[in-house]
């Protein structure tokens, strides 16, 4: 781990205390790279029809497997958050482990009920992972079940989210003063705005290179 790594932790503990600080850090850690996972997601897929046509032409099969697979990278790490603090005699970092770690009783039930309303609202989340992610259900993959996998939308990714850091925003808020933008996570210049603006130049270089091939003079024909 990096020096500033245990530098940003050793404030949480000092600010909560050993155990909760430990594991609301840990929480803090894990609730931002689900928000740049979500953040390149929708940058890639979420932005215009104008962007999910050039990621088609450059290489469609490619940005389908990605979608893919960050959609349901999404799915799982939303069910992991909403987990029981145990699971088959297994300890989990989720988000129903807080409350017990919050000494102060009026706090502690506030968070109780935000939790709640968090693992309530990315309820849609687990089904999919035990029938389809973590085990494949012959029933459903078959398509013969009655009780159907449930819809899932970005609107209910996103009330997921928000309900998530309400839970995280609590305790910042009375333990830090503060609160922190998780959706304004900034994930730097390898991000998916900056692949598209690469895409966007390689794809209307090739566009000219066969305009030049058959002749046509540069910049002619449709833009």
């Amino acid at each position: 781990m990096s020096v500033a790594f245990d530098e940003q932790r050793g404030k949480y503990v000092e600010a909560m205390g050993e155990d909760l600080g430990g594991v609301y850090f840990a929480l803090y850690s894990d609730v931002v790279w689900l928000h740049s996972k979500w953040k390149l997601y929708r940058q890639l897929f979420a932005h215009s029809p104008e962007r999910l046509k050039s990621l088609n032409d450059a290489a469609g099969f490619l940005f389908y497997a990605v979608q893919d697979i960050l959609w349901h990278d999404t799915l799982l790490h939303l069910a992991r958050l909403a987990d029981r603090p145990c699971t088959a005699g297994q300890e989990n970092l989720s988000l129903q482990r807080l409350p017990a770690l919050i000494d102060d009783p009026v706090l502690r039930v506030e968070t109780e009920e935000l939790v709640g309303e968090a693992c309530a609202t990315s309820a849609f989340a687990r089904p999919w992972r035990h029938k389809r992610f973590a085990h494949n259900d012959l029933d459903h993959a078959l398509a013969t079940s009655a009780d159907p996998l449930p819809g899932v939308s970005r609107d209910d990714i996103e009330s997921a989210l928000r309900a998530i850091r309400a839970v995280m925003n609590r305790l910042e808020s009375h333990y830090r003063g503060a609160t922190v933008l998780f959706e304004e996570t900034v994930i730097g210049l390898g991000c998916g705005d900056s692949l598209v603006h690469y895409l966007q130049l390689g794809l209307e270089a090739e566009s000219e290179r066969r305009r030049r091939a058959l002749g046509d003079p540069p910049g002619s024909g449709d833009s």
